[in-house]
């Protein structure tokens, strides 16, 4: 399931089977963005498809289920990160290898113990040499979030950002780091991010 800006829902594998769909979706997902500047994401998963007649006897497709909610929730992710190709685990692990892909953060729909990793598609395997910058330091900085460390995961975003000024991402997981650093969550806290919430997606500064 793939969703463009708000504009349109796409869907592979139904009604025709295609084994290689993750890997279809993905790299046209990734196009789509760069030609058309669409904030767009893919989200795998069992959804319920049908033909129904609408007034007028008009034929339409629908389909709905968790993968389109996924979709729809990553696609306004993806507006926050400011273009970035967004996909879910599963559509990654389906793609078997065949796409690019760095992991940005631990989400969440609704409970969190409904939690997914969300990925940035960046390419195709062969274009690792071009993307390697942005893998180091975002990886050694979501290793220390995740382990609470919010100073060494502030320094490894800033020096992210540093090597790669364009990366919303490492700059949302910077002020993140910043406002733990001032104001460290409690001893319940885990790092997993509610996609309802925008301020969870992109913390602002605390009122004073």
């Amino acid at each position: 399931m793939l969703e463009c800006g708000g504009r349109g829902l796409l869907l592979w594998n139904a009604p025709f089977d295609q084994r290689d769909h993750a890997c279809r979706a993905c790299l046209h997902a990734l196009d789509a963005g760069r030609r058309h500047r669409l904030t767009v994401a893919v989200a795998t998963g069992p959804v319920v498809a049908t033909l129904a007649e609408a007034p007028g006897g008009e034929r339409r497709y629908l389909a709905w289920g968790w993968a389109i909610e996924a979709a729809e929730a990553l696609r306004r992710l993806a507006g926050v990160l400011e273009g970035a190709t967004l996909a879910c685990e599963e559509t990654i692990a389906a793609a078997r290898g065949a796409v690019l892909a760095r992991e940005l953060d631990l989400v969440c729909l609704g409970s969190r113990r409904d939690r997914f990793a969300v990925y940035q598609v960046l390419g195709t395997p062969d274009e690792l040499d071009r993307y390697r910058g942005l893998f180091e330091h975002y990886g050694r900085g979501l290793a220390a979030y995740r382990a609470r460390r919010w100073r060494d995961g502030l320094e490894a975003f800033e020096q992210a950002v540093r090597a790669n000024p364009g990366d919303r991402a490492a700059q949302v997981m910077a002020e993140r780091c910043r406002r733990f650093v001032e104001r460290p969550p409690g001893a319940d806290w885990e790092p997993v991010t509610p996609l309802g919430l925008r301020e969870a997606i992109e913390p602002r500064e605390p009122a004073t």
